[in-house]
């Protein structure tokens, strides 16, 4: 797709699109923030139309959601580009997405600044804008997700002090606050309650306990959202193997940590070993939850991203155009 605008967008849209050394590993942005900068302060009349590429060009830029490190390199372009009011809704769902995948509801200031976006949705687009409505039930999470780490956090230290750090309900206890942390955006803490957990998981109920394997899977993207992909790679192929081994190809936990699997592959340069196990993944998703299936759509649209974040768009664009037709299987 050629952007419409004129001026200094279409050589860096081209260039950024088909040439993977902008998309690859290191970040779209890491090469690209000054140009865009220049753009967001540009005083040219048509400084809006460009304001509006470089919107496009950030939404084709959308991370997997668990990929912290690129969507802090997005999050000051998306902010500059005032998600508040615009209409396109590919920006405004991105900004959303971003502050779940940075922050969930860590600070204050974040409550504030989606409590912001949903007043600004109301009142340009109406309670029933379906953007708007995400935005309030983001504000729900959030909430929820804070009152659920005080009570987790308190649970956990009493285990501890009645029965132990070793107690399986101790463990499963913090099991339960390291998901909380990790979705409020306190990735360290989520990592050292995981570091902690497995080894414990896995003495009381050995290696191959489903238990201990969610725990080996958390951990895993608890090293991948911190951007230290080789762990991440480790403990993703050591959980798919178990997993695959007990539970054979099509189990939903297989197939996750085989998703994720990719993922690390990708961040790790492996660009035709990932595209690869990403398709093995999606095929066999397609059986298992169908072609109408959520988990498959899901899996199409990030998969057709990811296509073209690697500059493979005729790839990309027949996987979308064909929308799970028939001949994929």
């Amino acid at each position: 797709m050629q952007p419409r605008f004129p001026g200094v967008l279409p050589p860096v849209w081209n260039l950024a699109r088909r040439n993977p050394a902008f998309t690859g590993r290191d970040g779209m942005l890491n090469r690209l923030h000054d140009t865009l900068c220049a753009i967001l302060r540009d005083t040219d009349p048509r400084s809006h139309a460009h304001r509006t590429a470089v919107a496009e060009l950030l939404v084709a830029a959308r991370p997997e959601p668990r990929n912290h490190r690129r969507w802090a390199e997005l999050l000051p372009h998306i902010l500059a580009c005032e998600p508040a009011t615009t209409d396109d809704d590919g920006l405004r769902r991105m900004t959303l997405d971003a502050i779940r995948a940075l922050f969930g509801g860590r600070s204050e200031a974040n409550l504030d600044l989606v409590r912001e976006l949903h007043g600004a949705w109301v009142k340009r687009h109406g309670r029933d804008d379906l953007v708007a409505i995400d935005a309030a039930t983001l504000l729900a999470d959030i909430h929820r997700d804070l009152e659920l780490r005080v009570l987790d956090d308190d649970s956990l230290a009493r285990l501890r002090r009645f029965r132990g750090a070793d107690h399986l309900d101790t463990v499963r206890s913090a099991g339960y606050l390291a998901i909380d942390l990790y979705k409020l955006g306190y990735y360290e803490k989520a990592r050292f309650l995981d570091e902690d957990s497995l080894p414990r998981f896995q003495r009381t109920l050995g290696d191959d306990h489903p238990s201990s394997l969610t725990i080996l899977t958390n951990l895993a993207n608890d090293y991948f959202t911190l951007g230290l992909y080789e762990r991440a790679r480790a403990l993703h192929e050591e959980a798919l193997a178990s997993w695959r081994r007990i539970h054979g190809d099509r189990h939903v936990e297989t197939l996750d940590n085989a998703w994720f699997l990719a993922g690390d592959l990708l961040e790790l340069g492996h660009h035709d070993e990932a595209v690869s196990l990403y398709w093995d993944t999606f095929r066999v998703l397609c059986i298992v939850d169908g072609l109408a299936g959520y988990r498959t759509g899901a899996a199409q649209s990030m998969l057709v991203g990811i296509l073209r974040r690697l500059g493979r768009h005729d790839e990309a664009e027949k996987l979308r155009s064909r929308f799970l037709g028939p001949g994929l299987i």
